[in-house]
């Protein structure tokens, strides 16, 4: 009878080559069973040659005014508040008008003595001619009358200008609205010594909005006064606004920037000054017209610049495989590219999970997206 040790030890040696066996078979076994991966993909047609730019802004109104006072003076009323709608002629802001009033008496007073004395030096004129008439009077006498009544009539007209002066400033000392409106801002306070044209608030209309901005110049000479264009206001949702360029500027505001104007056609009631927006153009593609590929198609290496070129993968019906290939990009339309260069029409894209392929990976491809 075989002892109890050496049969073990037997049978741990045939044991250990079976399993050994085992464990080899079942690597490639297992990678031979490994599933294809699913490819869902898409076929290069839609050609563009546009490319949509998007341009940050905010709304403006289209009708805004500053305020001030054409005299200087200490407000003394100032009821105008910012937000606070208002009629045309309402009153915003007063100074204290004693001086001004005080001015303007004196001067009255001016007119009267001056017109009191033209009076007088009209009818001593008078006068003077039916005596001179009858040969009562010197020739010398006539010609004194008809001086001093000259100078009465110079002084008469110089106190009613001055007059009319004091009274206009009198007048300049109460702000009123230039139109109806809302007022956007106020830059001073109760009881504040105020200059003549210091800026005390402004008033905008809301009868109309605009929005504005700045282009390169290649953008700028594709552009038309009239061109109707889209506005997303972010606060607005799913609003839509629309627009139309009113405004192209001929001059630069900053280096190689253009100002451009977009008025807004008929203002959604609840778009208000102040709102953010982005003005979206159509404009042509940096280098002419390619294909439209979803964004979740491409892969950008780090060193590689989004705007430039990009990698795609793409699929071999033959093989049943897809490959990596660079293309160039010359636009962006939404949420896809415009690729200028290295795709042609019937060209299969993978445009999902592009991240897990690699060169050479068998796939098997899903229902194509339309």
């Amino acid at each position: 009878m075989m002892p109890l040790k050496r049969f073990a030890l037997i049978s741990l040696a045939l044991l250990v080559p079976g399993l050994g066996l085992t464990a080899c078979d079942r690597g490639p076994a297992e990678e031979r069973a490994a599933p294809v991966r699913g490819l869902k993909a898409m076929t290069v047609s839609e050609s563009a040659a546009v490319q949509l730019r998007r341009y940050p802004s905010v709304i403006e109104p289209a009708d805004q005014s500053p305020l001030s006072f054409e005299v200087g003076g200490r407000i003394e009323k100032l009821p105008m508040e910012v937000g606070m709608d208002v009629e045309v002629g309402d009153l915003l802001a007063a100074l204290d008008a004693r001086s001004y009033e005080l001015q303007r008496d004196q001067a009255d007073a001016r007119l009267d003595e001056a017109n009191a004395n033209l009076e007088t030096a009209r009818s001593q004129y008078r006068r003077n001619q039916e005596l001179a008439e009858q040969g009562l009077v010197a020739t010398k006498t006539l010609e004194d009358s008809k001086s001093a009544l000259d100078a009465a009539v110079a002084q008469a007209s110089q106190a009613e200008r001055q007059f009319n002066l004091a009274e206009r400033d009198y007048g300049k000392t109460r702000l009123l609205a230039p139109f109806t409106g809302r007022i956007a801002s106020v830059t001073v306070d109760p009881f504040e010594q105020v200059s003549p044209g210091q800026r005390v608030g402004a008033i905008y209309s809301e009868q109309g909005f605009e929005v504005s901005f700045s282009v390169p110049a290649s953008v700028l000479e594709q552009l038309e006064v009239g061109t109707a264009v889209r506005i997303d206001v972010p606060d607005l949702k799913l609003e839509a606004v629309q627009g139309r360029i009113s405004e192209l500027g001929n001059r630069a505001s900053e280096v190689s920037s253009f100002p451009v104007t977009v008025t807004v056609v008929e203002p959604p009631p609840r778009l208000r000054a102040g709102m953010a927006a982005e003005v979206e153009l159509d404009v042509a593609a940096l280098r002419g017209a390619g294909y439209l590929v979803p964004l979740s198609a491409f892969e950008f290496d780090a060193n590689e610049d989004l705007q430039m070129a990009g990698r795609l993968w793409v699929y071999d019906a033959e093989s049943s495989t897809v490959s990596s290939r660079m293309v160039q990009i010359s636009g962006v339309r939404g949420n896809e590219l415009i690729v200028s260069d290295g795709l042609e029409i019937g060209d299969v894209v993978a445009v999902a999970g592009v991240s897990y392929l690699r060169e050479g990976q068998r796939v098997n491809l899903l229902p194509m997206q339309e």
